[in-house]
């Protein structure tokens, strides 16, 4: 997706289910499409683990998730599974039903927009 600070054009890019990647797709479905959001990344270092979250800012306000554990609107959450004898938290279904609903229902309002070229949006 390329974004725009006003002067300069951007490529933005996250890994599929990063933390930074979730909170914005939990929060983009309160974002204004056709008004500025200024992102800012952060990342928590608590010793050996890290965790990072991309906080959504409009019109001088914060964005809050749309879908949070409490509200999940139809978001599954994690599951934890056995992989080789170890517990591990699987994100599988939760990223995949983020995918679709940006599919279903932010594509088509991206789309309509005047400056946004469909081949550049990466879903």
């Amino acid at each position: 997706m390329t974004v725009s600070d006003g002067t300069i054009n951007y490529f933005l890019e996250m890994k599929y289910s990063s933390g930074y990647s979730v909170s914005f797709l939990k929060a983009l479905p309160n974002v204004d499409l056709k008004k500025p959001v200024t992102l800012s990344p952060k990342l928590y270092v608590e010793g050996d683990k890290k965790s990072s979250v991309l906080f959504l800012n409009q019109n001088g306000a914060a964005i809050k998730h749309f879908f949070t554990k409490d509200t999940p609107n139809g978001m599954p959450q994690l599951e934890k599974i056995k992989v080789k004898g170890v517990e591990t938290w699987d994100d599988t279904k939760r990223m995949e039903f983020l995918e679709d609903y940006v599919k279903t229902h932010i594509l088509s309002k991206i789309s309509s927009l005047p400056e946004v070229n469909e081949e550049e949006v990466p879903f």
